[in-house]
């Protein structure tokens, strides 16, 4: 029900199209005109960059409310949780620390 005219490049679409439409003899229509994706894929790209960063956000609300709820003081009570404390801690901030990291290289390109 239709024809998808592509182009390598978009200056070229206006000339294509009338040279397409004049040898068919007029009789198709053109509907639905479209002449680059950059703006789509640009879109999506900035949909992606805020879905990482309210990510990035969320870890580290993660990781402060594991600090929150591990503190030093009540894990120094008991011995069991103290050998625990220090390596859950680590991994936490490591894990943020390396995310943001990789979310800054990312979206410092």
């Amino acid at each position: 029900e239709g024809i998808k005219m592509i182009v390598g490049d978009s200056q070229y679409l206006d000339k294509n199209q009338f040279s397409f439409i004049s040898s068919v003899g007029g009789v198709v229509e053109m509907t639905n005109k479209r002449t680059s994706s950059h703006h789509s894929v640009a879109e999506r790209i900035n949909d992606l960059k805020h879905v990482i960063c309210r990510l990035s956000h969320s870890l580290m609300d993660i990781v402060n409310r594991i600090s929150a709820n591990l503190s030093l003081e009540k894990v120094s009570e008991r011995d069991d949780l103290l050998q625990h404390y220090r390596p859950t801690m680590n991994a936490s901030y490591n894990l943020g620390f390396e995310y943001i990291k990789e979310v800054s290289r990312l979206l410092g390109e």
